[in-house]
């Protein structure tokens, strides 16, 4: 089978995914995931799959149509130098696995921090806990629409997005707590529900938004970093 790649990476993603579909065609849902990974001195590496959807077990609106879980983590040609910062909090290539358990873990976080909390800055001019939140919330949804945008096959480019235009029309201060932390959720939850039903062709799929490429791939292991980034924030310079 001639696999449509441009370059060596591509090609091992192609491999991989290429093994996780024809699993799934084969009718072993139920067997370790086996993934080549290609690399110097090549080999097989299984996953078993009670592992990495341990942390999905009490979800129930996770039931996957392709149960593409492992993906290789991006290349620095698949999204500008700047996202580095973001995608390089994220280890390992269970991307699925990641977003679902930030996904209970920031519930948790989140539900520790007062009303009272929620108000606070860390100094004059800062946003605060409750704009943080509000801005990861809309921030997830405008890499989520890219990548929707890229995975359906569309090739216009996509505008640029101003986060300090969105937190001050958003009026988060102003809006309850409790709403905030339930957004989260939703958001969440709509997000792994796109991803986990990616068809494998269409992680490597790419597109330019703020004049910057991205594929994919990319966007999912953003959404994941952007919020490991701000809950970071908030642990270190507002609790």
């Amino acid at each position: 089978m001639a696999l449509p790649c441009r370059s060596l990476h591509e090609s091992c993603v192609w491999l991989r995914l290429l093994v996780l579909f024809e699993s799934r065609l084969e009718g072993v849902a139920q067997d370790p995931i086996q993934v080549w990974y290609g690399k110097a001195n090549p080999c097989l590496t299984t996953i078993g799959r009670a592992e990495s959807q341990k942390a999905a077990s009490n979800l129930s609106f996770y039931q996957p149509r392709f149960t593409i879980r492992v993906m290789p983590h991006p290349q620095p040609n698949e999204a500008a130098p700047y996202y580095s910062r973001y995608i390089d909090l994220i280890p390992g290539d269970d991307i699925l696995g990641e977003l679902t358990s930030q996904l209970q873990d920031t519930n948790a976080f989140l539900g520790a921090i007062s009303d009272e909390q929620s108000l606070h800055s860390y100094s004059p001019g800062k946003w605060t806990i409750r704009q943080v939140v509000n801005h990861v919330n809309d921030c997830e949804r405008v890499f989520l629409g890219r990548a929707l945008w890229f995975a359906r096959g569309f090739q216009d480019a996509l505008p640029s997005f101003d986060q300090d235009i969105c937190v001050a029309a958003a009026g988060a201060n102003e809006m309850s707590w409790s709403g905030l932390r339930e957004e989260f959720e939703n958001v969440r939850k709509s997000t792994i529900s796109f991803f986990q039903n990616l068809s494998p062709d269409a992680w490597m799929r790419t597109g330019v938004a703020s004049d910057n490429p991205f594929t994919v791939n990319a966007l999912a292991y953003i959404i994941a970093g952007h919020l490991a980034h701000h809950r970071n924030v908030i642990a270190e310079r507002y609790l």
